[in-house]
């Protein structure tokens, strides 16, 4: 689940760098942020991964309505 979010956000990353809108700013830093994440998970450092990956996707779902 969050390996696709993050493929998708890689995905998404790269037109707005092309054109240099300023929304890859803050689309570079959360996706930093759900990488690191996503390495926390499958390192074991939550006590509850499945909720923190289901969060993580849907939040990211929700703001990306926005980009």
């Amino acid at each position: 689940m969050i390996d696709e979010l993050i493929a998708r956000m890689a995905a998404l990353l790269e037109p707005l760098e092309s054109v240099g809108d300023k929304r890859r700013y803050f689309h570079a830093t959360y996706q930093r942020t759900t990488i690191a994440v996503g390495e926390e998970i499958r390192r074991g450092g939550f006590a509850d991964p499945g909720w923190v990956e289901e969060w993580d996707v849907a939040f990211a779902i929700r703001l990306s309505a926005h980009w």
